[in-house]
C-alpha cells in the first residue's frame, strides 16, 4: 500500500471515528491538534464553514502545548457566532492557551489522566536574534527576582547584563497587561458559560451574575499562580482540577460508549501524525487539514 493509500484510509477512519462521537454527544465535532497560533485562525474558519448542516452543539477535541491568548479569543467568538453550546473533550492534555480555550466551554470532558495547565499568557520576544514565546508571568518574576537582589547587593554580573539586555519597562508592562487580559477572558466565559447553571446548593436558587463573576476571578487567580503549580509546563490533572480550582469537570468514562468512540479514535488519530510527521492538524468530517 503507498503513501498516499494508507493516508486516504487512515482519513477515512478518522471520518467514522469522529461521527460516532457526534452521534453520543448529539454534537458537531472538530479536532484541534496544534498551537493556539494565528495561522490556524483562518483554518479553524473554513472548517467550521464547511459544516453546513450543523446541530446546536458543538465539541472540541483538543490537544496543545498552548499559544497566544489572542488567538484563542478568536476560535472562541468564532465557535460562539454558530453554536450556543460547546464542549471540549481533552484525550491528552491542553496546555496555556489551550487551557485558556477549554475554559471557554460549557462543559469540559476529561479521562482520569488528562491534563490542563497554568494560564500563564506566552508573549512573542526577541532574545538576541531570534523571536521566541517566552511565559509572561516567569519573565515578571525573573525580573522581579533580579531587583530584589539589586537592592540587596547580592546581584552578579551575569545577572546584570541579563537585566540590562533582556527587560526593559515597557516591555514589562506589556506583559502584565497580557496577565490581566488572560484574567479578564476567563471572569467573561466561566461566569457566562461554564457557570451558567450553578445554583445554590442550599436553596436550589441560581448563583447571581456577581457571584459567578467572583469565582471565576478565583479559578484565573489559581491557575496563574506560580506559587502553586511553579512551572508553566506543569500538568494540572483532573483530580487536582476537580479538588484544588474546584472546577466541575465531566468523566470521560462515565459514559463507556463515549470512552470507547473517543479512544479509538484517538488512538487512530495518533498513528495517522506518526504516518504524516506533523505536528499540526485540525480534522472534522468534512475535511482534515
Amino acid at each position: 500500500m503507498t503513501n498516499n493509500s494508507a493516508i486516504n484510509l487512515i482519513g477515512d477512519s478518522l471520518t467514522n471515528g469522529l461521527k460516532k462521537i457526534e452521534e453520543e454527544l448529539n454534537s458537531d465535532v472538530v479536532t484541534i491538534y496544534a498551537p493556539i497560533y494565528p495561522e490556524i485562525e483562518n483554518l479553524f474558519s473554513v472548517m467550521l464553514d464547511m459544516k453546513k448542516k450543523k446541530r446546536e452543539r458543538l465539541a472540541i477535541i483538543l490537544q496543545t502545548d498552548g499559544g497566544y491568548s489572542p488567538t484563542a479569543e478568536k476560535l472562541v467568538r468564532r465557535m460562539r457566532r454558530d453554536y450556543n453550546d460547546i464542549s471540549f473533550i481533552i484525550p491528552n492534555y491542553a496546555m496555556s492557551a489551550g487551557t485558556i480555550l477549554a475554559l471557554s466551554g460549557d462543559k469540559i470532558f476529561m479521562g482520569i489522566d488528562s491534563a490542563l495547565g497554568p494560564i500563564d499568557p506566552q508573549i512573542n520576544k526577541k532574545i538576541g536574534e531570534e523571536n521566541q514565546w517566552v511565559p509572561a508571568l516567569s519573565y515578571i518574576n525573573k525580573f522581579d527576582e533580579l531587583v530584589a537582589k539589586s537592592r540587596n547587593n547580592t546581584l552578579s554580573p551575569a545577572e546584570y547584563m541579563m537585566m540590562e539586555k533582556q527587560f526593559n519597562l515597557p516591555e514589562l508592562e506589556r506583559f502584565k497587561q497580557s496577565i490581566e487580559y488572560t484574567k479578564d477572558l476567563l471572569r467573561l466565559w466561566l461566569s457566562q458559560y461554564k457557570f451558567k447553571d450553578w445554583v445554590d446548593k442550599k436553596t436550589g436558587k441560581p448563583k447571581t451574575r456577581a457571584e459567578k463573576t467572583k469565582r471565576a476571578e478565583e479559578v484565573a487567580d489559581i491557575l496563574n499562580d506560580q506559587n502553586v503549580w511553579h512551572n508553566h509546563s506543569r500538568q494540572i490533572h483532573r483530580e487536582a482540577l476537580t479538588n484544588k480550582v474546584k472546577l466541575k469537570i465531566d468523566n470521560i468514562e462515565d459514559n463507556q460508549k463515549l470512552k470507547t468512540a473517543i479512544d479509538s479514535y484517538w488512538k487512530l488519530f495518533v498513528d495517522f501524525l506518526c504516518l504524516i510527521k506533523s505536528n499540526k492538524f485540525l480534522n472534522s468530517t468534512e475535511l482534515f487539514l
